[in-house]
């Protein structure tokens, strides 16, 4: 598919009759020819890449795109637009003739520049000179100049202005020349008929492992898009760690999520044993505040509540240690009597009845409840000695 793009160019210089050398004319402004542009194989760095550009004799010497270089500004450096009539007062710093010549590899022409500026930055040594204009690329690739390959063919060429620039596509060679020797300053193609490929002001750059011969200006495009790459790069791995960083947070805490969900599902509290539980500490709770032990209400361990209801009966029940046979005995012990409204003054009084026989017997005391739980208390200790308690 052909597209339209456009190109700022730097040519190389002429032949003696290609020039005349620069002179100021009575109005103070500079005038004179040289060659601002040529056929051969360019290459250009785009968005795209690297593309090799051919500018073949049969396109760059139509008479329709060589018109289009008749009258045309001269600028002082490229533009960062094309010239119009919108803004030719601003970025205009002189004119081309109408005398564009075309010898069937360079094209001359006319060149006065009328600023002042510019006048004196040529003066300094800014001789370069560079076109701007645009094309319409067919994508067809070949070789020309001595094997040189290209990619795509520059068609229906416009040009829009030529530029005062501080050093030209070939280097020395493409300068406004202010020397009357004019000859001195070509040395270059004498044979002008000979058909190759000028390799002036051509550097070395790797691109991938791959030499490449390019012009100074596009190794440093290149070398300037290559460290924006590295840069870009260099982000990328960093968000990369990054994102691997939370990933494996991520992946950890959702390990830990189905650990915790699998343990719940093992340990899944049965709600009857709950409800069971529950209905135990507050039976002695109740128990607790009829017999007023004291305990700590923060605490609603089973045991140390009973401890304290068996305090009320026996303060010093606790002194040794005692196992779970003989705090549960002694709990359901006072918990009976409680259902039978037995109240500690009553088992006192229980303690010391005394009950006698009929008159033809002697008479003998009836064992108390006193007694019985005593007998009993003492079973429970020798059993528990028994089972390994104290």
């Amino acid at each position: 598919m052909n597209k339209q793009v456009e190109r700022l160019d730097f040519f190389p210089d002429i032949n003696d009759y290609m020039i005349e050398p620069f002179k100021e004319n009575a109005q103070g402004f500079l005038v004179g020819r040289a060659v601002v542009t040529n056929t051969g194989i360019f290459r250009y760095v785009t968005k795209d890449g690297i593309i090799n550009e051919l500018r073949a004799e049969d396109e760059v010497g139509k008479q329709d795109s060589l018109d289009t270089l008749k009258n045309i500004s001269m600028t002082n450096d490229h533009p960062a637009v094309f010239v119009t009539p919108d803004n030719a007062k601003e970025l205009s710093v002189g004119l081309t003739s109408n005398d564009v010549y075309f010898d069937n590899h360079r094209v001359s022409v006319t060149i006065t520049i009328t600023d002042k500026k510019a006048i004196q930055d040529v003066k300094d040594g800014k001789v370069g000179l560079s076109c701007g204009y645009t094309a319409v690329l067919v994508m067809r690739s070949g070789e020309r100049f001595g094997n040189i390959k290209y990619d795509a063919v520059q068609t229906d060429i416009r040009y829009n202005h030529v530029a005062i620039v501080p050093a030209g596509r070939a280097g020395e060679l493409a300068t406004i020349n202010l020397r009357t020797d004019a000859g001195d300053n070509i040395g270059y193609l004498k044979n002008q008929l000979e058909e190759k490929m000028p390799e002036n002001n051509m550097k070395s750059i790797k691109i991938d492992g791959v030499d490449f011969q390019a012009e100074a200006q596009v190794i440093i495009e290149v070398t300037k898009l290559d460290k924006e790459n590295k840069t870009l790069q260099t982000k990328i791995d960093e968000l990369t760690k990054s994102n691997s960083t939370l990933q494996a947070r991520l992946d950890n805490s959702t390990q830990k999520l189905t650990l915790a969900e699998n343990e719940l599902k093992e340990n899944k509290i049965d709600e009857s044993v709950v409800n069971k539980r529950v209905k135990e500490v507050f039976k002695l709770i109740d128990i607790a505040k009829e017999v007023k032990a004291e305990y700590d209400i923060d605490n609603l361990d089973t045991n140390e509540i009973k401890k304290a209801i068996i305090m009320t009966r026996n303060a010093e029940a606790f002194k040794v240690d005692r196992d779970q046979n003989y705090i549960d005995a002694y709990v359901d012990i006072i918990i009976d009597e409680h259902k039978k409204g037995i109240t500690p003054n009553a088992q006192a009084a229980a303690n010391t009845q005394i009950v006698f026989a009929d008159s033809a017997n002697p008479p003998t005391q009836e064992k108390t409840k006193k007694d019985r739980y005593q007998e009993f208390c003492v079973k429970l200790e020798d059993d528990s000695h028994l089972q390994g308690g104290v």
